[in-house]
């Protein structure tokens, strides 16, 4: 045992010994690696010093020929944007100038335009105007034709209607209030006072008109006082030639009389007209008759009605054949 122990200790100081040796050879080692570690690290940084150096450098002069291009670039850039700049204001004052002169020739066109159209205006007014006024001139000669045609062809319908009227009576309505002798005045001594029916048409006459004249009683009496107290007168027309009858009431007087137009022809004294009022309803009639009637008429002579268009050019206008016409016939007719 006690040898066993001896060989422990002799082997663990034999250990002790070997792991010192291990240590110091470790610790060389370790210290020769260190160093021969600082120096690569240090090679390394100083290398990787001089490549950034260098890195930068020609960075920087890589970024400053960038910056040189870009600048010239740029340059070059604003310098054809200023020429193209240039080019464009150079067009747009052509263009605007152009522009201008068109629009003066406008103006210029405009302004001939409005005088040629104002004289065209005033030219075609002034036609207008004539023609406008020889229509109207001719529209108011046809029209006052017409209106005098209408007006005889009125007159003539007028006489055709009342040729079949051969008696007229005109009723005075309250007579006894209405109807008065003339009284007696110291200014004025009236013989008669008259009442005047509204005009009529009979026998183919017109502007027929009858007159009730009422005389005053005179002191002393004259001839065919005793008679009657009133008269009946008719006017008509100048050229009437009539054959009638004239009454108050039942009291009645043939007449034949040629009128001019300016006096009256009537009765004598025919009856008193009181006498002749109807009691029933306070009315006077007041008759004339037309017998016979011979009327006189001046009238101007007319042209004659224009031929008739010719209907031959009138279909050649058209573009319409014309049928063959017999000569014989065709010269009769011209």
């Amino acid at each position: 045992r006690e040898l066993l122990a001896e060989e422990l200790r002799a082997l663990c100081d034999r250990v002790d010994e070997e792991l010192s040796a291990l240590r110091d050879e470790l610790e060389e080692a370790m210290k020769g690696c260190y160093d021969h570690s600082r120096a690569e690290l240090q090679k390394l940084c100083e290398l990787l010093v001089k490549n950034i150096e260098e890195n930068k450098q020609e960075m920087l002069t890589s970024t400053m020929e960038a910056v040189q291009g870009a600048k010239a670039n740029v340059q070059k850039a604003v310098e054809e944007q200023q020429q193209a700049r240039a080019a464009e204001e150079q067009r747009f004052q052509l263009s605007e100038a152009e522009i201008w002169l068109k629009l003066e020739r406008l103006q210029e066109l405009i302004h001939e335009t409005g005088q040629q159209a104002s004289e065209n205006l005033a030219k075609t007014s002034g036609q207008l105007d004539e023609k406008f006024s020889q229509a109207l001139d001719l529209a108011d000669r046809r029209i006052g034709a017409l209106d005098e045609i209408s007006l005889r062809l009125r007159s003539g319908l007028c006489e055709v209607q009342n040729v079949p009227t051969r008696r007229v009576t005109w009723v005075i309505r309250e007579a006894s209030k209405k109807i008065r002798r003339p009284l007696l005045d110291d200014v004025k001594i009236q013989p008669h006072v008259s009442w005047f029916s509204p005009l009529f048409d009979a026998g183919g006459c017109h502007g027929l008109q009858l007159e009730l004249q009422v005389f005053r009683n005179i002191d002393p009496p004259i001839e065919g006082q005793e008679a009657g107290d009133c008269a009946v007168y008719l006017w008509a027309t100048k050229g009437s030639n009539l054959v009638y009858k004239l009454g108050v009431g039942t009291r009645w007087q043939l007449l034949e009389k040629r009128f001019n137009g300016r006096v009256p022809y009537g009765t004598t004294r025919l009856c008193f007209f009181t006498d002749q009022i109807k009691r029933e309803d306070d009315t006077l009639h007041v008759s004339c008759e037309i017998l016979e009637v011979l009327r006189e008429l001046e009238a101007p002579l007319q042209p004659a009605a224009p031929y008739p268009p010719d209907w031959r050019k009138a279909l050649e206008e058209q573009g319409k054949p014309a049928p063959e016409v017999d000569r014989a016939l065709a010269s009769v007719r011209t």
